[in-house]
């Protein structure tokens, strides 16, 4: 299946013809309870589903940092540059690098063709589980597989990732002090100074060079 260089990870339906199949899937079921070890690596998050394709950051904006809470947006990408997780002893899906981050859906929402992240803050993360296939679902919306975004962009689904880029904003800047916004010297070079600044970033993120 042909992918956009910036095609982002999604929830989608379990029979869906868009989900991923990854490999190793076994070893990573049985990482379970790996996730805090510094002696044990975890598995590379390739895909059987799409050969020489796997689950990645953005390379210019691997991770977004406002203060207390990171973002990272996972992508589809080539196979060598794919993120290393393992499963922690809560069945958080954790990250080896970039300070142990862990998966969710954007704005902790388990819903068809939402946004999976990967975060940093003090809540833990979402729940998930390998499936017999080699597919991930969210524990709790087992119906739902890690996938990707029916190819093309029409408006309405312009609409909706402007509704979840603006909601990846609203949660960051939400766990912010409400008296004054700080982000990293980095962040304010990328010209965020509000919630609107904010979500036009998370969009272009998203769409980068639609």
């Amino acid at each position: 299946m042909a992918m956009s260089p910036y095609t982002f990870c999604v929830f989608v339906h379990k029979d869906s013809a868009n989900r991923l199949i990854f490999e190793k899937s076994a070893e990573l079921k049985h990482s379970i309870g790996t996730g805090k070890s510094q002696n044990k690596k975890g598995v590379q998050l390739k895909f059987l589903s799409h050969p020489n394709y796997g689950l990645t950051p953005n390379k210019e904006f691997p991770v977004m940092d406002l203060g207390p809470i990171k973002f990272m947006l996972l992508y589809i990408g080539p196979a060598e540059e794919a993120v290393t997780a393992r499963f922690s002893d809560n069945q958080e899906l954790v990250l080896d690098d970039y300070g142990g981050m862990v998966f969710r859906g954007a704005d902790n929402t388990l819903d068809n063709h939402n946004l999976v992240n990967a975060t940093l803050d003090s809540r833990p993360g979402q729940q998930f589980q390998v499936n017999d296939e080699g597919s991930i679902s969210p524990v709790k919306a087992p119906h739902l597989v890690l996938g990707i975004p029916e190819v093309g962009y029409p408006d309405e689904e312009i609409n909706k990732t402007k509704l979840e880029a603006n909601k990846l904003a609203v949660e960051s800047y939400g766990l912010l002090s409400d008296v004054k916004v700080c982000v990293t010297p980095e962040t304010n070079d990328k010209g965020v100074h509000d919630i609107d600044d904010a979500t036009e970033l998370f969009h272009k993120m998203i769409f980068k060079n639609i």
